[in-house]
């Protein structure tokens, strides 16, 4: 059998399995009484949580360009950003954003530059999520089954750190780099030399890089805000260290699987998992699953970013036509 036939089949199950689990699983009755009891404020509230943190994520990005060019205007960067949200529906992981921004980012950076742009907000993110998780674990760490977990996390939280300060470290990056097999091919050794090079430039930004922890930290706050609100809708009961220590990595894990669309299937298996650990019923976790549709829904509203691109070039060419 192909590997590419062993990755369809993985991705079949991981969509497919949690739909069959819950078709045969759940009450829908118990389903569809819980979201009829639902506020409609409260899912307009979700929705302007979501969006609202989209904007700020893409202010983050924006200002991370900053010590590589000042060509990109906020705007542009804005648009760009919704453009690749709609692209990445269909990529691999929720980490396709990165691959779709890095492509319409071309025009304006060299790929060196995209590299270390895309890394350094992609492991800062990574390491305030981790945090957040470290903080909720160890707030949980009277239960007998957290202890492990909560070790478990930290650990990773050290380890991340450590593979941050190697790539802002020139020295310890070569060291790393005189360590790869002689037969590693030149193109991708001259990828990582230049990408370590260009991620270095945030040294020079000490506040830059400071302040980005910070606007992530909040980020990522902000980000649990929807599944706290969520969950307290359909189980009327606030669990805020729970989600704190358990949805930054089941975020994580939905990112790191490289071959489901946007984490689609691994989030909700996780999601599911969850409920079990705070004792809710499959109808409750049904329930919340549907609700957080509104995320993806979000992601589509780049269709309208992409069309009204579109648009402005067409009528730019009209124009210089005439």
């Amino acid at each position: 059998m192909s590997k590419k036939k062993i990755i369809t089949i993985i991705q079949i199950v991981f969509l497919v399995g949690p739909v069959l689990w819950l078709l045969f699983a759940v009450d829908y009755k118990g389903v569809f009484a819980a979201l009829k009891s639902l506020d409609a404020s409260l899912i307009l509230f979700l929705f302007a949580v979501v969006f609202v943190r989209f904007i700020l994520q893409s202010v983050r990005f924006w200002v991370l360009t900053m010590p590589f060019s000042k060509k990109i205007k906020f705007g542009e960067l804005i648009l760009l950003d919704w453009k690749a949200r709609y692209y990445s529906v269909i990529m691999p992981s929720s980490a396709g954003q990165d691959i779709t921004r890095g492509v319409l980012l071309k025009k304006y950076l060299s790929i060196a530059e995209i590299a270390a742009l895309t890394i350094f907000f992609r492991i800062t993110g990574i390491i305030t999520l981790i945090f957040l998780s470290v903080f909720g674990f160890f707030r949980l760490y009277s239960h007998a089954e957290i202890s492990i977990a909560a070790i478990s996390v930290g650990i990773l939280f050290l380890l991340i750190c450590f593979a941050m300060a190697i790539l802002l470290s020139e020295k310890a990056m070569l060291k790393i780099l005189s360590l790869l097999p002689e037969k590693t091919p030149a193109k991708i050794t001259s990828f990582l030399i230049n990408a370590s090079k260009s991620m270095q430039l945030y040294k020079k930004y000490p506040k830059l890089a400071v302040f980005n922890l910070f606007f992530a930290t909040s980020l990522h706050l902000l980000f649990l805000v929807f599944p706290l609100v969520a969950i307290y809708a359909v189980c009327g009961e606030w669990y805020v260290l729970e989600v704190l220590a358990f949805f930054p990595l089941i975020e994580l894990v939905a990112a790191a699987i490289p071959f489901l669309p946007n984490g689609a299937g691994v989030r909700e298996v996780s999601v599911m998992l969850f409920f079990e650990y705070i004792s809710a019923t499959r109808e409750q976790a049904f329930s919340y699953i549907t609700i957080s549709v509104i995320l993806y829904l979000m992601l589509f509203l780049g269709f309208f970013a992409v069309l009204f691109d579109k648009i402005r070039k067409k009528f730019a060419l009209t124009k210089d036509g005439k």
